[in-house]
């Protein structure tokens, strides 16, 4: 039986069983499948890479200082890579048992991470499997048959029955331990398009990986009977449509990597929009590794995270090693003090609409938008290209009715007044207050028959 019938089976028995579960805590939104819910309202995950938190080194205490901390600061998700719990070339048996199970010892530090974290109200995301890691570090892996191991390729490692054995099992004993505990999502591999580490096409690695990623995916259905989502990251800036599509997959994790912060402003939200709308799932951006300067990060993090926010999306935060300690820099605290601040004033309730007319700046080649449409309101990221103190004139094409608009400056944390009006063509232009870097702002449709009495609709 060949590997891609084995895939066209697994996927049909995935849309056959797959069933939605009213006890999920978070899931896809009812109304919005763009976004996550709990229940009705919307769960807008503001996450930190947190394996560092892992090493059986920190004291609890220690431990529960940084989630506090961190939940103060509006945190309310951690992404934990099991596979941080060892080095890339450590020995078979450090820390799995011959059936591929983790040891009890290592499954201990676990346990205190994530009764900390429940204490402190934070989800996690337990990534399962960092296949990107094994890929970057194969020639020197316990697994690779040159090293002793019992496999020839990467490849084999995802299809060899006694190696597929072992997968099986560590997926099953983590859901069973875990499930019902405050877990956001299965991960089920990091970096799953391992493929793309490759100079050229290999598809024995591709087959291997879609079929290898199916067959867990229809194990975490069967097993979890909680129903948290599942979830794929991907290498950096990469589109790879076989897993991008599958219905085991309700969350589409992705990197994005750069070395000019401009070029990623202008080039992250088309790469988000040519996903979601498409596959219509939400997405978020799990990992960004800045490899310019190192003074022009923090305008790279700021683009992106605000972007993304506009798109209705969010990213996670890294923390940044200082010796030795990993410590959340300044400014990407900063920035999430100013979101918190903001929060209020942002709904993504209401369903999703795709944009038929696109806002227009003047001139264009001096900004950088971001737009999207949920429900009533429509949201305008405009980054501007050089820094400098002025307006920017936003042109679009609407429907008549009764408006609020209001702007936000994240440079500075200043939210200008909220402004409303009466709107009796189909064309609205609006100005925006002074900003030198970039400005969000939120149009709110009030009313859509302006012969009504102005009552907000919610």
């Amino acid at each position: 039986m060949s590997k891609r019938f084995l895939l066209a089976i697994c996927w049909i028995a995935a849309l056959a069983c797959y069933s939605h579960s009213d006890s999920e805590v978070i899931s896809i939104h009812p109304d919005n499948f763009l976004m996550l819910g709990q229940e009705k309202e919307i769960f807008f995950p503001q996450a930190v890479n947190a394996d560092f938190l892992l090493s059986p080194d920190l004291s609890i205490d220690q431990i529960n200082q940084t989630l506090a901390n961190w939940s103060s600061a509006g945190i309310n998700t951690l992404r934990l890579r099991l596979d941080s719990l060892h080095a890339p070339d450590d020995p078979l048996d450090l820390y799995l048992e011959k059936n591929g199970r983790f040891k009890e010892s290592i499954l201990t530090t676990m346990d205190r991470l994530l009764e900390a974290a429940e204490q402190h109200k934070l989800h996690v995301i337990l990534v399962l499997f960092d296949v990107q890691r094994l890929g970057e570090h194969w020639d020197s892996s316990p697994y690779n048959k040159t090293q002793g191991g019992p496999v020839e390729s990467m490849a084999d490692w995802f299809i060899d029955p006694s190696m597929l054995s072992k997968a099986i099992e560590r997926t099953r004993q983590i859901i069973e331990r875990y499930k019902n505990q405050n877990i956001l999502a299965w991960e089920i591999a990091r970096g799953a398009n391992v493929w793309e580490q490759n100079k050229r096409p290999n598809y024995a690695l591709m087959d291997g990986v879609n079929f290898w990623v199916v067959r867990l995916g229809n194990l975490i259905r069967k097993e979890d009977d909680q129903r948290h989502l599942t979830a794929l990251s991907f290498l950096p800036n990469t589109l790879p449509e076989m897993l991008l599509g599958l219905p085991q997959i309700q969350l589409h994790f992705i990197q994005v990597e750069a070395g000019n912060a401009r070029l990623a402003a202008q080039s992250i939200p088309p790469y988000l929009h040519s996903i979601r709308s498409l596959y219509k799932k939400p997405i978020f951006i799990v990992e960004t590794t800045w490899k310019g300067d190192e003074e022009n990060r923090a305008l790279f993090m700021h683009s992106t995270f605000w972007g993304s926010l506009a798109y209705g999306s969010s990213t996670f935060l890294t923390p940044l090693r200082r010796g030795n300690a990993f410590q959340i820099s300044s400014s990407d605290l900063a920035m999430l003090h100013t979101w918190n601040f903001f929060q209020p004033e942002f709904n993504w309730a209401g369903i999703p609409r795709p944009i038929s007319s696109p806002a227009q700046l003047n001139p264009p080649d001096s900004y950088t938008l971001v737009e999207s449409i949920f429900g009533y309101d429509r949201f305008f990221w405009i980054d501007r290209n050089q820094p400098a103190q002025s307006k920017a004139i936003v042109s679009l094409q609407t429907v008549e009715g009764y408006y609020s608009i209001q702007w936000f400056d994240p440079q500075t944390g200043i939210k200008s007044p909220l402004n409303s009006f009466r709107l009796l063509r189909n064309t609205l232009t609006l100005q925006t207050p002074e900003f030198e870097r970039g400005v969000f702002g939120v149009l709110r449709l009030l009313k859509r028959k302006p012969s009504q009495t102005m009552q907000p609709e919610s």
